[in-house]
């Protein structure tokens, strides 16, 4: 009985032994090996379950085999004895897994990076021009988690933001980014954030003038921006080696059909210096006699004003200028603003480093109060007939560069009287009030002009002679505002008697008054002839 037993007690551990060698082949253990599934880049924070398993030579998995996990740098990535990695700090270390049972078997390690909150790779291109877009990648980049973005301390203007993952932007991603005047030669990154800052280690190489030029002698192309254009970051250059080059930017762009049109051009740094024209017909430039405009043009800017290719004369025939406040803020609307090519014309003051400016073309009418009803009537070749706007309409400036031009005729053969007047509730607009004959193609004589300082501003002349004439609304200080429109005629003067003298003194010292308020600013105005 008990050899018996010793027997069976024998052939029992001898099937033991032959399931243990099934499930721990020790006699194999060199041709083992741990496989550990990927480590993708970490972020703080993060946690991930890690999978090894251990294979024979031919790739099977070894049933039942034990997985002990390490970290090379626990203050980096800790492992727990499940497997589970958690990120703590930023920084590389190396995670191993090793088989407990099979001390040959080969032991498998990877590297783990943990990323911080705030991160940069790379910024392309490494040498770019003012206006010119850079592409920054890197980590925790969101617009919305950012305070700042600066080349050389200069900010730059956050186009677009990409991420690698739009489940998780607040990992990897790109931004785009204007580079913005005035930033130096070689700039420096740096990026600023809820989640601390960064400075990238190397500079970009930035060329001291924007992606449009040249464009002082002819126009950069902006083609026909069937859906606008915008640009915040152009710049008025430096001019210091050759005088004889002008402080101009020139542009053009081309409506393929009659839409509205908007356009803004702002510089906070070249202020009043700053202004700009629209032209309804080629602008060209000649070595010998500068800028001119073509023979048809109207023109809209401070102080530029052209119709039919002619400015304004005085009663002595010499150049009579419209006078106004210089701004830093010019916004034009133009409503069904005819098929064409229209010219944008920026002449500026140089500074010592380049001056940033935003200009933007809209395709739609953008406006700072409601347009009127006499609107379109921004240029003379538009101008409202004075009879189809009744005396006493509500009408506005609506914008910081609008001008309001009304068109009327005077039949009699002797003479008419007339009596205009404008008042607005804005207590800080400055009306002024301008008549001109218009004896296109030949002249434009101003006949009379009212600029009394303040919101109310009238005008009475005593005799009109037969012929057609405009009526120009200006606000001198650019400011948009509401106003109301009266005027009247009165009775025909049956014999023929001379025009009073355009401008009485008082008249003569308001508008040279005016002027000393516009040239203020020391601003030069360009020379553009016909």
């Amino acid at each position: 009985m008990h050899r018996m037993r010793r027997h069976l007690i024998a052939a029992s551990l001898l099937v033991s032994a032959g399931i243990a060698a099934c499930l721990y082949p020790t006699e194999r253990s060199g041709e083992l090996e741990v496989r550990m599934t990927q480590i993708p880049t970490l972020f703080l924070k993060d946690s991930l379950e890690l999978q090894a398993r251990v294979v024979d030579a031919d790739g099977e998995a070894v049933p039942n085999a034990v997985i002990t996990y390490s970290s090379g740098d626990p203050a980096v990535a800790i492992v727990d004895a499940n497997g589970l990695l958690r990120a703590v700090a930023v920084g590389s270390t190396t995670v191993s897994a090793t088989a407990v049972e099979f001390a040959d078997a080969q032991a498998v390690s990877q590297p783990a990076v943990v990323r911080g909150l705030i991160e940069l790779d790379s910024v392309v291109p490494t040498t770019a021009k003012f206006g010119e877009l850079l592409e920054i990648y890197g980590v925790g980049l969101m617009p919305e988690s950012l305070f700042a973005v600066a080349f050389g301390g200069v900010p730059a203007e956050i186009f677009d933001f990409t991420p690698v993952d739009p489940q998780e932007p607040q990992q990897l991603g790109s931004i785009r980014v204007w580079m913005t005047p005035p930033a130096g030669r070689r700039s420096a990154l740096t990026v600023l954030g809820f989640n601390g800052g960064v400075v990238f280690p190397d500079t970009v190489n930035v060329t001291q003038r924007d992606v449009y030029e040249p464009n002082s002698f002819m126009p950069s192309a902006l083609g026909a921006v069937p859906l606008g254009f915008q640009n915040p970051a152009l710049a008025f250059e430096v001019r210091v080696r050759d005088d004889t080059i002008p402080a101009v930017d020139w542009y053009t762009f081309t409506n393929a059909t009659t839409q509205d049109r908007t356009l803004a051009l702002f510089s906070e740094g070249a202020g009043a210096e700053t202004f700009s024209v629209f032209l309804t017909d080629s602008l060209a430039f000649d070595p010998f006699f500068g800028y001119f405009i073509g023979w048809d043009s109207w023109t809209i800017g401070p102080e530029t004003y052209f119709c039919g290719g002619l400015g304004f004369t005085d009663e002595f025939g010499d150049e009579f200028i419209l006078s106004e406040v210089p701004f830093p803020f010019t916004l034009i609307a133009l409503k069904d603003l005819p098929a064409g090519e229209y010219h944008i014309f920026a002449p500026y003051t140089p500074s010592g480093e380049p001056l940033r400016y935003e200009m933007g073309i809209g395709s739609e009418y953008l406006s700072v109060l409601p347009p009127d009803a006499a609107e379109e009537n921004d240029y003379c070749d538009v101008a409202t007939p004075l009879g189809n706007v009744p005396s006493g309409t509500a009408l506005t400036i609506d914008n910081f560069r609008d001008i309001d031009w009304y068109r009327f005729s005077v039949v009699p053969a002797g003479g008419q009287s007339l009596t205009l007047s404008t008042s607005s509730n804005e207590v800080d607009s400055d009306l002024d009030l301008y008549v001109v004959k218009n004896d296109l193609p030949f002249e434009l004589p101003m006949i009379d002009y009212a600029l009394s300082v303040g919101p109310d501003e009238t005008l009475t002349i005593d005799s009109l002679g037969a012929g057609d004439y405009f009526l120009i609304v200006l606000e001198f200080e650019g400011i948009p505002t509401n106003y109301t429109l009266n005027y009247s005629f009165g009775a025909v003067i049956p014999s023929p008697r001379a025009l009073a003298a355009p401008a009485a003194s008082a008249r003569q010292a308001a508008l040279a008054a005016k002027r000393e308020r516009a040239a203020a600013s020391g601003r030069t105005r360009p020379t553009v002839r016909r």
